[in-house]
């Protein structure tokens, strides 16, 4: 439908382990390879039709479930802590903007992405990670 109408988006999600795989994560950073990889060759694939095909790769996003593993992970005689982004930034995602996403910074990209603004973009990976993929 979107080749008929001669406009449309295709956004997949993709991940920091697209670029840079996970050592404890083989089998998800090879699936997420496999996405961008998509990604690239459906771009190609819709050339000429006004339908773009893009990626977003989030970072680590602060949502419940991450607060919850956190939480779990505390010492049961420490006194629970208020905010869980401090250590998730310590162990997992150290970054130049000094913070976790937030489900809404993928949204944003996202809704970017799926605009006319977004016509020139086309087989990109787009990470929403704070800079660490390109961090040092």
């Amino acid at each position: 439908m979107m080749r008929e109408r001669s406009w449309g988006r295709v956004i997949n999600i993709g991940s920091r382990a697209v670029v840079s795989p996970l050592e404890n994560m083989v089998d998800y950073s090879a699936a997420k390879a496999a996405v961008l990889n998509l990604t690239s060759s459906l771009a190609k694939s819709l050339a000429h039709s006004g339908v773009t095909a893009n990626c977003v790769s989030p970072g680590v996003i602060l949502t419940e479930s991450l607060e919850r593993m956190f939480s779990e992970r505390e010492d049961s005689t420490a006194e629970a802590s208020k905010d869980s982004e401090p250590d998730a930034m310590a162990d997992y995602a150290p970054n130049p903007t000094g913070r976790l996403g937030r489900p809404e910074d993928i949204a944003t990209a996202i809704a970017y992405l799926a605009s006319p603004l977004a016509g020139y973009i086309n087989g990109a990976n787009l990470p929403v990670d704070g800079g660490i993929t390109g961090a040092v």
